[in-house]
């Protein structure tokens, strides 16, 4: 070995940017194994930020919330680590075992606090995991039927902050996105082309209802309400309707000529009277009412 040779080769960015998240995400199953879960989030956290294409720190933050048995935050997480350019193997055996666990317990009773939004929560997993299970839909369209009164109740009331709506939406999208990638592979046959067609539609129906009752929450607030920027529903909701939006217009023009899409005729007045009062409520001065940056954070990556 000539130890006089000069190495000039240096590693590339984004090789030690692996190197780095890899060190982050070590430094957060050490955490997490010593029970310190909130410096175990921040590693994970962190380690995402420097790759947000690799889906192993979504992974192991699904793992942490599912310590923690929030249901929502650990769907929404293995969907993300699989949503990725390079997602993490263990991430869809993982999201099977959380929904198939969702879809048995499906019948039990929620806590008594917060009744209205755990029920919500659970048919909302419930739904999206018969769906992903390609189990039978005569389950999963009652279901529908169910949440989306929950949602609206839950929307009046404030009660979802916008990190859960961004959960909520960003699972539907992904299931969208889920069934569409079986055109290209081997599931298909075995899930079948009518159920394929139907779980489709069904899937699609639901974010349809669900962006009507944003718009729906955003276009008849309270005078007051829109006043107070910082208390305003909008800070919550805008969010969740900006990233349906951003799905539209990827997935455009072909989505457009979906009849589920198109009629909704209610939906569509009502997101023209919505986007027509910021045009004359809004100015330089009320843009905290227009959260666009910390939402587009939450999603970066994400692979829809």
């Amino acid at each position: 070995i000539n130890s006089n040779r000069k190495i000039n080769k240096k590693p590339s960015t984004s090789a030690c940017y692996y190197i780095c998240q890899d060190c982050l995400v070590h430094l957060g199953d050490l955490a997490r194994y010593r029970n310190e879960t909130v410096e175990a989030e921040v590693y994970y956290k962190q380690a995402l930020q420097l790759v947000p294409t690799n889906g192993q720190p979504y992974n192991q933050l699904a793992i942490l919330a599912s310590s923690r048995a929030d249901t929502l935050g650990t769907v929404y997480f293995y969907c993300r680590s699989i949503a990725v350019k390079n997602q993490f193997p263990a991430a869809s055996t993982n999201l099977n075992k959380t929904f198939s666990k969702a879809c048995q317990s499906g019948n039990s009773s929620p806590p008594v606090e917060k009744i209205a939004k755990a029920e919500f929560i659970q048919m909302f997993i419930q739904f999206h995991g018969c769906i992903y299970l390609a189990q039978d839909l005569n389950v999963a369209k009652p279901l529908t039927e169910k949440a989306i009164p929950e949602l609206k109740t839950l929307l009046e009331s404030d009660d979802l902050p916008a990190s859960d709506l961004i959960k909520l939406v960003t699972i539907n999208l992904f299931l969208l996105y889920h069934i569409a990638s079986l055109d290209d592979g081997d599931d298909y046959d075995s899930l079948g082309k009518d159920d394929h067609h139907d779980s489709w539609v069904v899937t699609l129906d639901f974010t349809m209802k669900m962006l009507q009752c944003f718009v729906e929450r955003a276009t008849h607030q309270d005078e007051a309400e829109v006043k107070n920027s910082e208390d305003s529903s909008l800070t919550s909701i805008l969010p969740a309707i900006f990233i349906i939006c951003q799905w539209l217009k990827a997935n455009s023009p072909s989505i457009f000529k979906d009849d589920v899409v198109t009629d909704q005729p209610q939906l569509w007045l009502d997101f023209v009277n919505m986007l027509n009062s910021f045009a004359v409520d809004s100015g330089p001065e009320k843009s905290e009412l227009f959260p666009v940056k910390k939402e587009t954070m939450d999603t970066t990556g994400l692979f829809l």
